[in-house]
């Protein structure tokens, strides 16, 4: 609790969603480059894909690495601090309320009924 008090102390949510566009296409390029994870749940370990999309979404803690980054590099990356910071999360919270939707549409009638 404490990390996450400490993490979310620093988020902005105004910021994020003021780079909301860029933030929606960090989101679509994530959701494209981690459909693979349905895909090998599905072909490889022969489930419904649910488990495979639970691991679809931008972890909280994704969004102090731009910080971190940015203070390892100021001269390079001092300046795209805040932007990228708020792209992501913007990422974190569309994420947050898309990927449960998918996940109970993917999973099947059978696990379902084994909760």
């Amino acid at each position: 609790m404490l990390m996450g008090w400490n993490l979310g102390y620093g988020m902005n949510l105004i910021e994020a969603f003021q780079a909301g566009g860029a933030g929606i296409i960090v989101t679509i390029v994530f959701y494209i480059v981690s459909v693979i994870f349905i895909v090998i749940d599905r072909n490889v370990l022969g489930n419904d894909g649910s488990v495979g999309a639970t691991f679809m979404t931008v972890a909280g803690l994704s969004v102090s690495t731009a910080g971190i980054l940015g203070s390892i590099y100021p001269e390079v990356l001092g300046e795209y601090i805040t932007a990228a910071a708020s792209e992501t999360l913007m990422a974190v919270v569309i994420t947050s309320v898309i990927t449960p939707s998918m996940v109970a549409k993917l999973s099947s009638r059978e696990n379902k009924l084994s909760l």
